[in-house]
């Protein structure tokens, strides 16, 4: 039991959950207390021990906050993957289509650049045009999750889980931190948003006007955590690209595949074996051979079926050659 909450408090949940949550608990008691709400709070938990005396400078104030960021950061934690797709685009900016034409209007624009660091941040940014999200952020995750399909063949999403098999520990919590990095921005520029809507809130319902600051520095920490978390999502992205160019290959062995393939018949196999591993669908159940070995089987009959109409084509094949295409 023990152990199963030291793997949850671990560094990744503390830099990427908790450190932001801290931050962010902090800055909502600051506005409270800015519309003198701390003491009708402390009297509504009163029953809680660490509410027993006044939260504005009694002694139990740092182990509220403490308690409260917390169980703020198990909820960002839960909600960790919901809050990607926000960002991303995927909820709620579908019907923003003005963000994405901004959006693909970027992207021309560094795609028409020569210049050597624009073809670069055109790269790394943008995914294909055809997956293009509404926002930078989404794009910058985007990018490099279609690169192993771009690159290898590869649906990235579901063999992504596979790969983390053959990761060595050590670069796998190298990827883990660099995630929690993004995470830790992530958060607090959801959480800044959601504080500028409560101060709006709370003036409205009570009606008293505290300093403009609040709203102002909640607006310049969205802004820039957007942008430090763009960031960070390109150099997380660079880690999980550079984990398939150099373990896909240890995957391709653990899952029985050691023969020697060309670029062409590995890009067919991968294709395969994402195929089935989003829709489950078997090659074949009628013969007793192993699934991989009639995939392997598989692509290298079309390789050679490929190279075969291709001499044809260029008119150097001969009449043996067609005849072995029909008669597959």
């Amino acid at each position: 039991m023990l152990s199963d909450i030291t793997k949850v408090l671990d560094r990744n949940f503390i830099v990427g959950f908790f450190l932001p949550s801290v931050i962010l608990s902090f800055l909502s008691l600051w506005v409270l207390s800015a519309f003198n709400l701390l003491d009708p709070l402390a009297q509504t938990l009163k029953f809680l021990p660490v509410a027993s005396q006044e939260l504005n400078g009694g002694k139990y104030q740092l182990l509220f906050l403490t308690i409260l960021s917390f169980v703020n950061a198990l909820i960002l934690m839960l909600m960790n993957q919901f809050l990607y797709h926000v960002c991303e685009g995927y909820i709620g900016f579908d019907r923003l289509s003005v963000m994405k034409f901004f959006e693909l209007k970027r992207m021309k624009k560094l795609q028409r650049n020569s210049d050597m660091e624009a073809q670069q941040r055109f790269s790394s940014e943008f995914p294909p045009e055809n997956f293009v999200l509404p926002t930078a952020f989404g794009n910058a995750i985007r990018s490099f999750e279609t690169y192993p399909n771009e690159v290898y063949g590869v649906e990235s999403i579901v063999v992504w889980y596979r790969l983390l098999a053959v990761l060595p520990s050590d670069y796998r919590d190298t990827v883990n931190l660099q995630k929690s990095s993004v995470d830790f921005w992530l958060n607090l520029w959801i959480g800044s948003l959601i504080l500028s809507f409560l101060y709006f809130f709370l003036h409205m319902y009570s009606g008293a006007s505290p300093s403009l600051m609040f709203p102002l520095a909640f607006g310049a920490l969205a802004f820039f955590a957007a942008k430090a978390a763009k960031e960070s999502a390109l150099n997380w992205g660079e880690y999980v690209k550079t984990s398939f160019d150099v373990y896909l290959p240890e995957l391709q062995k653990k899952l029985g595949f050691s023969v020697s393939f060309t670029r062409k018949q590995e890009r067919d196999l991968w294709k395969a074996i994402s195929q089935t591993f989003l829709y489950r669908h078997p090659i074949s159940t009628t013969t007793s051979r192993s699934w991989w070995d009639q995939v392997a089987d598989l692509v290298r009959n079309q390789a050679v079926e490929d190279e075969t109409i291709l001499r044809y084509k260029d008119g150097s094949g001969e009449d043996g050659d067609t005849s072995s295409v029909g008669s597959r």
